[in-house]
């Protein structure tokens, strides 16, 4: 080492002295240069960071404007729509309340109608009912006129048949009695004149028998008689029958004349 500074005593260690001052001030100036290459790498970065920001903020301001100016559209518009919202519930609220009204307005027309309609067939059904009833009176009515002027008129009837009855009656026993009395006659005449010629030539056997029989039968005859005079009273077909036979007999008897022969069909008819 020594050797070594004592070779530097020469004009060279000058030389390497510099040369080493040299590089240590090279070195210090890169050291410096490297100091200052990072200080403005760093303020580089620091302004780029800085412009970054600000161009960021800027950007962002610009972004947050947008998106304010974004949102205020946005709630306007939001605001348009519900206020259109708001119109149209109102307007369908009011068109429900419109139509619910009319709804109720028919309903109120229909049932009046209803009701005017149920009141006319009430009134008609009532008219008619009253009608049907002033009918069937006046019918009633009618029928009971008619048929008591009916039974006035059978019972003029019954009085005017029982009337005539009784004058046939009167007539037909006036009949039979002027006929019981003719025959009564013509029998006593006849029994006269046959006592008349008895008592000029005498009367027989046979003659008295048979003017016994002609009493007999006489008698009979009177009682048949009665019994169906008895009978006619209950039975009006055997009194009929019996009047048309008395009116026979009479009319008969009446027609009677003398001599057997004449007398025949009178006979005939009787019998």
């Amino acid at each position: 080492m020594q050797d070594y500074h004592s070779s530097l005593d020469s004009p060279s260690r000058q030389l390497v002295l510099d040369l080493a001052r040299e590089l240590e001030q090279v070195r210090i100036h890169t050291f410096e240069l490297k100091q200052v290459k990072a200080y403005e790498r760093r303020n580089f970065y620091e302004k780029l960071d800085q412009i970054d920001r600000e161009v960021g903020a800027r950007h962002y301001a610009a972004l947050d404007k947008v998106a304010a100016r974004h949102d205020k559209v946005r709630e306007e518009a939001e605001e348009t729509l519900r206020e259109h919202l708001r119109q149209a519930e109102i307007e369908r609220l009011q068109k429900e309340e419109e139509a619910r009204k009319e709804r109720e307005r028919i309903e109120r027309e229909k049932a009046e109608k209803l009701r005017r309609e149920q009141e006319k067939a009430a009134r008609l059904e009532a008219e008619r009912r009253a009608k049907e009833e002033a009918q069937r009176k006046a019918a009633e009515e009618a029928e009971r006129a008619k048929k008591a002027a009916q039974e006035e008129q059978e019972r003029k009837d019954r009085e005017r048949l029982e009337t005539e009855k009784r004058q046939r009656e009167a007539e037909r026993q006036k009949a039979e009695q002027e006929a019981a009395r003719r025959e009564a006659q013509a029998a006593e005449q006849a029994r006269a004149e046959k006592q008349k010629e008895i008592g000029a030539k005498g009367q027989t056997d046979q003659e008295a028998k048979v003017h016994q029989r002609y009493l007999e039968l006489h008698q009979h005859l009177k009682k048949f008689r009665e019994y169906l005079r008895n009978e006619g009273k209950s039975n009006a077909t055997l009194k009929q029958t019996m009047g048309d036979m008395r009116r026979t007999i009479t009319k008969c008897v009446g027609q009677i004349r003398e001599g057997r022969e004449a007398n025949r069909g009178q006979a005939c008819a009787i019998l």
